[in-house]
Order: structure tokens, then C-alpha cells, then sequence
């Protein structure tokens, strides 16, 4: 502490820091011994004084410190990212989870996106707008929705490929598949789910390209178990539980869960593999640096225009896989395509038996 060093003692020191000189009954010692050095009480005094101010002065209130986090402008409070729901997987639970009542529906492969009525654009989780034509978003209404930007089972790339572009003509093949309404001033998930269909259900009868995502009401593990089996029959990725009741909030939480039946991750791609045989003059694999730092190669996965023309080394790409290694290496890993709002790699959460 400053005043310590100014003063002889703890004593004299709370006695400056508090205001007490002034007092009659203060009766200090004098000179103050600073190492090997004396100073006159006034000057230690005056010192310790001139600092504490100029500290207080430099030390921002509470109010200055909550103005200064808010957006200034209206344009700054657009640029912030909207907050999403993020779901947790099921299989990170030790314990069961008693799912009986949960709402299950089916986990779309497609690009994350907020309606925001403010701006009348789709928003990603990173803040990335993604420019659909006029026709497309003019009847979306005035509040926000959570949702997928999806054109179908195994076609996220396609997806991707067409959401990212500036202005794209292909915005016929994608469907915004509505699942919530990101405000938890609208109630609990029941009461939002029925604020969605009121939605749709206004919609012109023509219009194709909005949908919400069906939800069942799941009556055990049982069915759980046998809803998933479909979905994958199906080509579908896995399923989304969300808890009854819950109300909305813009963070992972346990009130939303996902379940498949492989791992998936991300890895940044490091080196590009040139291929042999049949791959000879193209891309034969992407050497991937995980999050933990292990290095592996995923080779499978890839269409031919992505092998000829592969994802530039730093990019950030999803991978599948059905379990690690004893040394930390995803086995038989596929390509699944690449991320574009992902900041870096993520490791998947392995549950150990």
C-alpha cells in the first residue's frame, strides 16, 4: 500500500487515509521515515493526498461504466451481434436425463440466422448479414425469429455457398425454417411456438419459402430413441430436445439439447495433401490442427469441385467422426464443410464410459 510506505506504521496510515489529521486529539510522530529518508509529516500528507485524489479522479463511477458498454448510436446498436440459444448435447450428461415431455424436432445441417425486423436481414451469430432479395424477406413480420436458413438434408454446403454471397440468385432453393422467437418477453417456449405458427399461418398460401419446425412431444427414452433412428434413416443429422416451460435466453443452456449419434468438430486446416491415383492433381486431404493441438488428416467427404478446389489453408472446417483414439485422434474423420461462423477450432466433448 502507498500509505505504508509513506508511514511509520498501519496506524498513521488509516489515520491519513480516513481524514483524521485535522482532529485535535491527533497526535502524530513526526518526521515521517520513508527507507532512509525523513520527510516532514506535511509533505508525506500532501503526497498521499495529491495521489488518492488523482486515483478518484481517474476511477470511472458505475454509471459511467454501464453508459460506456452501451451503444451510442443507433447504427452501433445494430452492429451488435444478435444472441442465440445454443444447445448442449445430451451425451455430455453423466446422468440420464429425463426426457418424457420434452419437444423433440429434427436438427437441420444449415446456417444459423436471426430475423432482426430493426434491420430487415437475416443476422449470423457472428453479426454477418447475409443479403436475401426483397421478395424474400418482405413477408417476415415485426418481430424477431430464430431459425435455420436450410435447402435440404446433406446440403449445407450448398447453403452455405449461397447465404455468404452478396446478393445471390439462388435464394429460391433456401428455406427459412423458423423454430423460436429469440425474446423471452414473449413467455415460455409453448407460448412462443404458438406466436410462430400465428405467423405462418398468416402467411400468403404461396409462399413456400417460410416454414416452422415441426415439434413432438416426446412420451420417453424409447421414443427418443426410435425418432432418431428415423431422422438418420432419413439422412437428417440428429435431434433437438427442448425443455417445456423453459423461457428463452442468448447463451448455451441445458433447457436446449442435441443428439446424434456421431461427434462432430472443428479443426483449422493447416496443409493440403496433394492426392494420387484416382485423385492425382487434385486435393487428396486436408491436414487439420484440432483445439488441443493434435494434428490428423481428413480425407473423405470432399466432392470433386471441392477437391479441385479446396477450402485455403486457416480456414475453419466441421468434421465427423464416431470416436477418438487412445492418443486423441478423431477415427475415420469426414469433411462436412466449412464454417463460417466459427472464430476457431472446437474439440468435441467426448463422454467416457
Amino acid at each position: 500500500m502507498l500509505f505504508d510506505r509513506l508511514c511509520p506504521s498501519p496506524h498513521w496510515a488509516r489515520c491519513i487515509h480516513r481524514g483524521k489529521l485535522s482532529s485535535p486529539s491527533f497526535r502524530p510522530p513526526c518526521p515521517v521515515r520513508v527507507g532512509p529518508i525523513e520527510l516532514p509529516l506535511s509533505v508525506a500528507v500532501r503526497c498521499t493526498s495529491s495521489l488518492r485524489k488523482k486515483s478518484e479522479e481517474k476511477r470511472p463511477t458505475e454509471g459511467e461504466r454501464i453508459k460506456s458498454a452501451l451503444p451510442t448510436s443507433e447504427s452501433d446498436a445494430l452492429s451488435i451481434p444478435p444472441t442465440f440459444l445454443l444447445a448442449k448435447s445430451l451425451r455430455d450428461y453423466k446422468r440420464p436425463i429425463d426426457v418424457t415431455g420434452y419437444w423433440m424436432s429434427e436438427k437441420l445441417d444449415g446456417v444459423r440466422a436471426q430475423w432482426s425486423p430493426d434491420r430487415r436481414a437475416f443476422i449470423s451469430r457472428l453479426g454477418n448479414v447475409f443479403t436475401a432479395p426483397d421478395w424474400y424477406t418482405s413477408v417476415l413480420p415485426q418481430i424477431p425469429l430464430d431459425g435455420e436458413l436450410w435447402v435440404g438434408r446433406g446440403l449445407f454446403s450448398e447453403t452455405v455457398s449461397i447465404v455468404k454471397t452478396i446478393d445471390s440468385t439462388e435464394w429460391h432453393k433456401v428455406k427459412f425454417v423458423v423454430f423460436d422467437v429469440p425474446d423471452a418477453s414473449f413467455g415460455p417456449f409453448e407460448e412462443r411456438q404458438s406466436e410462430v405458427k400465428k405467423f405462418i399461418s398468416s402467411l400468403p398460401s404461396d409462399c413456400q419459402h417460410i416454414a416452422c419446425i415441426e415439434q413432438h412431444r416426446c412420451s420417453g427414452q424409447a421414443h427418443l430413441d426410435k425418432f432418431l433412428k428415423d431422422i438418420e434413416a432419413s439422412g437428417g443429422e440428429g435431434v433437438m430436445l427442448r425443455e417445456p416451460g423453459s423461457l428463452y435466453v442468448g447463451k448455451r443452456s441445458r433447457t436446449l439439447l442435441k443428439l446424434k449419434s456421431f461427434y462432430d468438430a472443428e479443426a483449422i486446416i493447416v496443409e493440403h495433401i496433394s492426392g494420387t491415383g484416382k485423385f492425382s492433381g487434385l486435393m487428396g486431404s486436408l491436414k487439420c490442427r484440432m483445439e488441443c493441438g493434435n494434428s490428423f488428416r481428413i480425407g473423405t467427404g470432399f466432392t470433386d469441385f471441392e477437391r479441385a478446389n479446396p477450402p485455403p489453408v486457416g480456414s475453419i472446417v466441421t468434421y465427423r467422426f464416431f470416436e477418438l483414439t487412445k492418443e486423441g485422434i478423431p477415427r475415420f474423420p469426414s469433411f462436412v464443410s466449412v464454417r463460417i461462423d466459427a472464430k476457431g477450432p472446437k474439440d468435441a466433448t467426448i463422454r467416457r464410459s
